[in-house]
């Protein structure tokens, strides 16, 4: 065998050998690294509205007992993770009577489940809308585990969040770079073994809950 082809041999089964490096997107903002976001309202209202259509009842709600912290990072987008979580005894429907029955033992029961959280998992079918060393935004699907009324079921959501670099006019609001992110998905009351009072699932209360989501946090904390 001729030297040369011992050489390509080599060079092949190194190559084979070695581990695929797959790089993620990057977000060039003028900036790099992993972006520690903790949601903070200075920054803006964190809020989440929820809709529970049924054939004989629209009801409407709100909450804004809302914490939490994710980590963007601008070197690889797809690997952004965090935890947000939702205080069930904050969600309002504006009837106290209501309130009370829904946060109850047949249907969230507060007392058991205080909290509804979703874990970030990571980002996928990410589109670069802008970016400049101001900042910028992206629309994306979110996959993460959605943990409520005691069952953990994987959701993924598409998101649209837009990063803003501090400057001297973000410093007027709050400290640090700002992150927001808007998201609207459904839950499926069932899948989360919420069954309410007889009768009540499917005539009154929707089968599933429409959630809109805003979330603003900033580099600086709360």
């Amino acid at each position: 065998m001729k030297l040369s082809h011992i050489a390509w041999l080599t060079a092949l089964s190194v190559t084979l050998s070695s581990p695929l490096v797959y790089s993620g997107t990057q977000f060039k903002v003028g900036a790099q690294g992993k972006k520690n976001i903790t949601l903070t309202n200075k920054v803006g209202e964190n809020l989440i509205k929820f809709l529970s259509a049924a054939p004989l009842e629209e009801i409407k709600g709100t909450t804004s007992g809302i914490s939490g912290s994710f980590v963007l990072d601008l070197d690889n987008l797809e690997a952004t993770n965090g935890k947000i979580s939702i205080d069930v005894e904050s969600m309002n429907t504006g009837l106290n009577k209501r309130d009370s029955h829904m946060k109850g033992k047949e249907w969230l029961d507060v007392k058991k489940f205080p909290e509804i959280v979703y874990e970030i998992e990571g980002l996928s079918d990410i589109q670069i809308i802008r970016a400049d060393n101001n900042g910028g935004e992206i629309k994306a699907m979110a996959t993460g585990n959605f943990i409520m009324h005691g069952v953990t079921k994987q959701i993924k959501a598409p998101i649209t969040l837009k990063f803003v670099r501090e400057s001297d006019a973000t410093k007027k609001r709050a400290a640090g770079d700002f992150a927001l992110v808007q998201t609207s998905f459904k839950v499926a009351l069932k899948d989360f073994n919420v069954k309410g009072t007889a009768g009540i699932v499917g005539s009154k209360v929707g089968e599933s809950i429409d959630i809109d989501a805003n979330f603003y946090g900033s580099t600086a904390g709360q």
